[in-house]
């Protein structure tokens, strides 16, 4: 099973972090010391690499083009962001600046964190404030289960 972490909002919100992807020509790429490096269908003459593999684990924000798979059709914003990296200290600091600098309670934007194929049930959901959610309020994204934060009051 697939654990989805994104965001959803009203309005469009900035992408975060650097993945560590990078493109070159395939006649200029020499292997040495690169770890993970791959080609694509569309752009055979191009390889993809990563310099630094540990930067695939830290914290970022990527727009999505469509709704992840078999979500319980609970998410309804048009604007989907993946959170993706692995989720230690560092990634909820990142992931509390990110909200404090960029989420604004009129965009209605939602944090889920949903299992491919399941719903999040009313009381896994949550609301706060997004000027003072703190790291113990994301917490929850440690232990790998359905929750949702709505970053708005309810009768808005």
């Amino acid at each position: 099973m697939t654990l989805y972490r994104f965001f959803a909002s009203k309005s469009s919100l900035p992408e975060w972090g650097e993945s560590g992807f990078k493109e070159i020509e395939k006649e200029k790429f020499h292997p040495q010391g690169i770890e993970f490096y791959f080609t694509l269908p569309e752009t055979l003459n191009k390889v993809v690499y990563v310099e630094d593999v540990a930067r695939l684990d830290q914290f970022q924000v990527v727009q999505c083009n469509e709704l992840p798979e078999d979500t319980g059709q609970q998410i309804q914003r048009p604007f989907i962001y993946e959170l993706r990296g692995i989720v230690n200290e560092r990634y909820l600091t990142e992931l509390v600046q990110y909200v404090k600098q960029y989420v604004k309670e009129e965009d209605k934007v939602e944090l889920w964190s949903i299992w491919h194929g399941e719903r999040v049930s009313s009381n896994q959901m949550k609301r706060l404030i997004p000027q003072i959610v703190t790291i113990e309020d994301a917490g929850f994204l440690r232990q790998c289960q359905n929750s949702c934060i709505k970053f708005f009051p309810k009768n808005k």
